[in-house]
């Protein structure tokens, strides 16, 4: 999400039958944001009811060269996500403009990412 100002706008992200509301309209007129998540999920964004929140939406998407590869399994790494939002909290108090959101990355994807990031 780009550094735009308005209020609303509300993305509700649910899988599994676990739900989570972001909410990015206090700090939207300074900072960027992200959030990645599967298709399965089902998403929901709430109607913006002021100023207009700009975002760039794409698909990734894995092509794998042997298709008899087994697909990526799901991990249990919460401790790393559980690190890294630490530090990114710790620098969004330090001054440090562009601050992330990691949520709610999931199974190989959240490993992937993690492992870029903190290497």
């Amino acid at each position: 999400m780009l550094p735009s100002a308005f209020t609303g706008g509300e993305l509700i992200v649910s899988h599994k039958g676990k739900e989570k509301v972001f909410d990015f309209a206090a700090e939207s007129a300074y900072n960027c944001h992200y959030i990645a998540f599967y298709a399965d999920c089902q998403h929901e964004i709430k109607l913006v009811t002021q100023g207009y929140r700009l975002c760039l939406v794409y698909n990734l998407l894995h092509k794998r060269s042997d298709s008899v590869a087994p697909l990526p399994a799901p991990t249990e790494n919460d401790a790393i996500v559980d690190a890294l939002a630490t530090t990114l909290t710790r620098w969004s108090k330090e001054k440090v403009y562009f601050v992330f959101t990691l949520s709610p990355f999931k199974g190989a994807s959240r490993t992937t990412y993690l492992s870029l990031i903190l290497s």
